[in-house]
């Protein structure tokens, strides 16, 4: 080995053989990304959402476009729910007092006598029955017609259940005798007549229980009844009278002060708070006046008539809405004069906000008056004006 072998052996170096042919590089492996298959979309639509205003217009009849319209249809069946209990509440007075009326109706006072009154219900009961036999029946004791006379009896049995035939009670007696072997009325033997008596007494007891299916009306006197009620409602009349009364003289009239506009501003933690917007004072001879006290008088009137007690709800109700509705006249009546005020209160709050925007304070006042500045003050305004004018400055 030549010392250039050795050298390069030394350096850890490999020699190359030139005379063999170059070896074939060592394959390259390839990679193959494969791109993620296209997922396919899904044929199923997705879900829609219902449209509560249609389904709500085809149940209903009638057309809904918003929420709004939802609360004043609720807002119509709650009326009508009103509606609908003051009625069933006037048809139970109306039928008490039908009941009442009719306990009050003598039904015997139309006939002579409680046999006739028998008689009509036995012809409206049995229209089938022969009419005469009927009249008979109700009107004669049977208690021993069955002993004394059988043969009357039985004939007018034969004729009260066979109308088309026995037209007359001769010859319904003619069958009688016929039925019983009776050639000679006027002697008939002791055996022939028990018979008749056995068959008669079973005839008079029909015709007692067809009697007693009418049953004859007691005389009802209603006098105490109609007394009690009398003194119940005077005794109504005078609580209502007495615990009204506070509220149509005192209350209402006191509440007739003013009349407000409101408005919704926002408080300090960010929620609506109602403030007065707008206010007008009402002269104390408003509530005094003629128009207001018949107006109280009605109210009140109507309310001690038709209310069967009375409660705080109904009084605060009855507060609220009769209170209004005197504002509201108040307000009607004194339009000009309350439109011209509101006029003036906003040139003031407008004047206040000037005063604010331009002196950077409210104004130290609460009755609408301009603030009067001391004189220094006032002449250290004049001259910020004057300067502000000089540079054609406007404020």
């Amino acid at each position: 080995m030549s010392d250039f072998d050795n050298l390069i052996k030394e350096a850890g170096l490999v020699k190359i053989d030139h005379s063999q042919p170059p070896a074939d590089p060592a394959p390259v492996e390839e990679v193959i990304t494969t791109a993620p298959a296209e997922v396919a979309a899904d044929p199923t639509p997705a879900p829609v959402a219902p449209d509560k205003y249609k389904i709500l217009s085809e149940t209903f009849g009638r057309e809904f476009k918003s929420d709004d319209d939802i609360d004043t249809y609720k807002g119509s069946l709650t009326s009508q729910e009103q509606k609908l209990a003051e009625w069933e509440t006037k048809e139970a007075a109306w039928t008490k007092e039908k009941e009442e009326l009719a306990k009050g109706i003598d039904p015997m006072q139309y006939f002579a006598s409680p046999e006739l009154f028998t008689l009509n219900g036995l012809l409206k009961k049995f229209p089938d029955k022969n009419p005469l036999a009927l009249t008979q029946i109700s009107t004669q004791d049977f208690s021993k017609s069955y002993l004394e006379s059988p043969v009357d009896v039985l004939a007018l049995d034969l004729m009260l259940e066979n109308p088309g035939i026995y037209q007359n009670k001769a010859d319904a007696i003619e069958d009688v005798y016929a039925r019983y072997n009776v050639d000679d009325p006027d002697e008939i033997d002791a055996k022939a007549k028990r018979r008749m008596q056995v068959d008669a007494k079973t005839a008079t007891d029909k015709f007692d229980g067809i009697k007693k299916q009418i049953e004859i009306p007691k005389t009802v006197d209603l006098s105490a009844e109609k007394a009690a009620r009398v003194k119940a409602n005077e005794d109504r009349i005078t609580k209502m009278t007495e615990a009204t009364n506070t509220l149509f003289s005192k209350t209402i009239p006191g509440a007739l002060n003013e009349v407000t506009i409101p408005t919704i501003v926002k408080g300090e933690d960010g929620k609506d708070v109602t403030e007065v917007a707008f206010k007008y004072e009402i002269p104390e001879s408003y509530a005094k006046s003629k128009d207001v006290q018949a107006v109280l008088q009605q109210v009140r009137n109507s309310t001690i008539q038709n209310e069967a007690e009375w409660t705080p709800e109904k009084e605060a109700k009855l507060k609220e809405s009769t209170t209004k509705l005197l504002l509201a006249l108040y307000w009607y009546d004194h339009r000009v004069e309350i439109d011209a005020a509101r006029v003036t209160d906003l040139e003031v709050k407008f004047k206040d906000e000037a005063w604010m925007k331009r002196h950077n304070v409210r104004p130290l006042r609460q009755d609408g008056t301009a603030p009067r500045l001391d004189p220094g003050a006032a002449k250290l305004e004049q001259q910020q004006a004057k300067f502000l004018k000089e540079q054609g400055i406007k404020v």
